[in-house]
C-alpha cells in the first residue's frame, strides 16, 4: 500500500470542486457521523433518510459518489440501487451493510 496518510485521505476533486458525496441512511446518527467525518476530509457531503428522497435528489444532480444504506424504510437499498443503476448506471455506489448479530 503506498503513499502517505495524508495523500490517503485527500478529498477527490472533479474539475475544479470537491467530490460531493450523498449519504442514505435512516439512521440519524450514521448519518451525521458520516458526515462529519466526511466533511472534516473536505468532502461536501449532503444527506437523506430514506430511498425515495435519495432518487428525488438524485434526478436534481447527481452526486460523485453515493453511500448508501441497505436497510431502509420504504424502498429498501436493493431496489434504491436497482432503480439508480437504470437511471445513472456509471455512478460510483457504496453499500454499507450492518449485521447485529
Amino acid at each position: 500500500m503506498g503513499g502517505s496518510l495524508s495523500e490517503m485521505t485527500m478529498p477527490v476533486a472533479t474539475g475544479n470542486r470537491t467530490a460531493n458525496i450523498l449519504v442514505v441512511d435512516d439512521d440519524a446518527s450514521v448519518r451525521r457521523l458520516l458526515s462529519f467525518n466526511l466533511s472534516q476530509m473536505g468532502y461536501q457531503v449532503s444527506t437523506v433518510d430514506s430511498g425515495e428522497e435519495a432518487l428525488a435528489r438524485i434526478a436534481d444532480q447527481a452526486p460523485d459518489l453515493i453511500l448508501l444504506d441497505v436497510m431502509l424504510p420504504g424502498i429498501d437499498g436493493l431496489e434504491t440501487l436497482r432503480r439508480l443503476r437504470a437511471a445513472h448506471p456509471d455512478l460510483p455506489v457504496v453499500v454499507l451493510a450492518a449485521n447485529n448479530n
